[in-house]
This record gives C-alpha cells, sequence and structure tokens, in this order.
C-alpha cells in the first residue's frame, strides 16, 4: 500500500514529496531488500530501485514535480530471499500543486462581519476539467 506524504486531496505541496509503503505478504520472516518505484509523467515511464529496506518518508528518487504536473507513482517490493512482497502496488495520483510560482494581491474588508466574495464566469465548451486555485488567510471556505 503506497502513500504520497506532503500531498493533501491530489496536490502535492512540494516538488519532491516523500514515499511510504506497506508491505503486505505471507511469507514469513519476509524482509525487504529493495523496491523498484514507478513514475508516469507525459505518457512515459520512468523507474528508481531504492535498495534496503527502508519504506517510511523515502526521498522522492524522480524529477521534482511541476507546477500543475499529473504524475502517477507505484512501488514494487522485493526481498532478501528474491521473494517479490506482491505485485505492483495501486497508483497514486499526484498533481503538482502551485509552490512558490502564486502570487496574488490580499482582498480584505473593513467589515466585522463575515464577507461573501464572489466572481461569476462563464467556460468554453469542451472543457474536460478545471482547477480553481483559492488561498485564505484568517478565512474559511464553504462550497
Amino acid at each position: 500500500i503506497l502513500q504520497v506524504a506532503d500531498v493533501v486531496d491530489g496536490f502535492a505541496s512540494t516538488p519532491r514529496p516523500r514515499l511510504t509503503w506497506r508491505t503486505e505478504t505471507d511469507t514469513a520472516d519476509w524482509v525487504q531488500a529493495k523496491a523498484t518505484i514507478e513514475i508516469e509523467r507525459d505518457g512515459k515511464s520512468e523507474t528508481a530501485i531504492v535498495e534496503g529496506e527502508g519504506s517510511v518518508l523515502v526521498e522522492w528518487p524522480f524529477a521534482p514535480i511541476r507546477p500543475r504536473e499529473n504524475v502517477a507513482v507505484k512501488v514494487h517490493v522485493t526481498g532478501t530471499n528474491d521473494a517479490a512482497g506482491g505485485g505492483w502496488s495501486d497508483a497514486v495520483d499526484v498533481i503538482g500543486g502551485t509552490l512558490d510560482e502564486w502570487t496574488a494581491r490580499f482582498v480584505r474588508s473593513d467589515i466585522e462581519h463575515p464577507v461573501l466574495l464572489r466572481r461569476s464566469f462563464r467556460l468554453r465548451t469542451g472543457i474536460r476539467r478545471a482547477t480553481l486555485y483559492v488561498s485564505t488567510f484568517g478565512g474559511q471556505f464553504r462550497g
């Protein structure tokens, strides 16, 4: 079972999120010897091998995830006796967050009670997916 740290609702808060996995096997005294990690990005796959028993908060072995980039990550482990710890994990989809590239002016109000801020817009036809980037400082979202 693969988990990607530093990811909330599929968005990475860092370009190099750490990886953690748990192996489930019926083999007695099974010990991980290595893990093969695969990333799919831009329609291409790349693998990295992590030697040893480490499986908690493992450093990201690939090039950093770019803002808004979609990647899929999965892991396959091998034991010290060459026994595989099962097949590949399910892939985990990760989207690169906007990280430090996004800046905006503060919107503020001098009114003490809650204020509704909104904006209407139209989408072109054929849009399959859209992402709304919103941030708050001392506020709450409702939606």
